[in-house]
């Protein structure tokens, strides 16, 4: 079985370089090229162009550092439904799926405050994209489902939480940044990006059938622009961690400005209009709304989710 350590690939995208990231990781510079060198043997292909200078990651490199951060995730999950089937009592739960972009947000705070205020209602939540989770809510998996809008099934009752604005994340290391940005005197020249102006620009997009993916073809289709050098993947936080990486511009709502980490290296840009707003929506089947616990948690999140988040 071929183990990779993934926080060395992730560390050397980041600096794209082996003694920076041999420093951040405190392994000694010549035990991480030979790492490297004996994994890229084994796979058989090159995972970092060292010929340039910084390193650049190869089409292989960015398959390589999709699939770590989708196993990080994966795990999360597997993790999250563990915790899920170990603690279901079903006779006083109410079970709710969450888009897992929304989990950092309203778990913390929606979920302890509705919580306290009906301590004998045990919530059980499932995390999935949109798609999924309207579909599990039609099947009678979930009761409830907390996600990106719009709502695509008729049969769905919904009520909008809440929309943000999209803007445009842009690696520091690209021409774009250095055009639109002064960093000597940490200030931006223009906080606006003309999209007509992206169109041979590698972009880090999630995939079609999750809302944001088909936001962000939307916004393509508005200013007739086709690019063709685009990296599909799964998660936002994975498009957030490449395209810091370096790897591509992509899209985010405003609330994901305050989960990058503070070394980062990207650049936040308004996209102008229209602003292509992403909402959160509660949805569920009507006839639900007649049990009383699923009547009392849509109620609490209606009224009170402004005030809390």
């Amino acid at each position: 079985m071929l183990r990779i350590e993934d926080k060395y690939i992730i560390e050397i995208a980041k600096e794209r370089s082996f003694s920076k990231a041999a420093e951040k990781l405190y392994i000694a510079q010549p035990s991480l090229s030979r790492y490297i060198i004996n994994l890229e043997d084994k796979l058989g292909v090159k995972i970092f162009d060292r010929s340039k200078m910084p390193l650049e990651i190869t089409e292989a490199g960015e398959k390589l550092i999709e699939y770590i951060y989708k196993c990080r995730e994966l795990e999360r999950e597997f993790l999250s439904e563990i915790n899920r089937i170990k603690n279901k009592k079903s006779e006083t739960e109410i079970s709710i799926g969450i888009v897992p972009w929304r989990i950092p947000v309203f778990v913390p705070k929606i979920i302890p405050a509705f919580s306290e205020a009906y301590p004998n209602i045990n919530v059980v939540i499932t995390e999935d994209v949109s798609p999924n989770l309207e579909n599990d809510v039609l099947n009678d998996k979930i009761d409830v489902c907390i996600i990106n809008g719009p709502v695509i099934n008729k049969n769905l009752e919904f009520h909008k939480l809440s929309s943000e604005k999209l803007i445009l994340l842009v690696p520091k290391n690209s021409k774009v940044a250095a055009d639109n940005y002064d960093f000597d005197k940490n200030q931006y020249k223009n906080s606006y990006i003309d999209i007509k102006s992206l169109e041979n620009e590698k972009f880090v997009l999630l995939r079609e059938n999750f809302r944001l993916g088909q936001i962000s073809r939307e916004i393509f289709k508005h200013h007739n622009i086709n690019p063709k050098n685009i990296i599909e993947v799964s998660h936002m936080s994975t498009a957030m961690s490449m395209s810091s990486a370096g790897l591509g511009f992509t899209f985010i709502p405003e609330s994901g400005i305050d989960r990058l980490s503070s070394g980062n290296n990207c650049l936040c840009f308004s996209i102008g209009q229209p602003s292509f707003g992403f909402p959160l929506v509660i949805a569920y089947k009507k006839e639900k709304y007649n049990n009383p616990n699923v009547r009392k948690f849509i109620d609490f999140v209606r009224e009170n989710y402004k005030n809390i988040i």
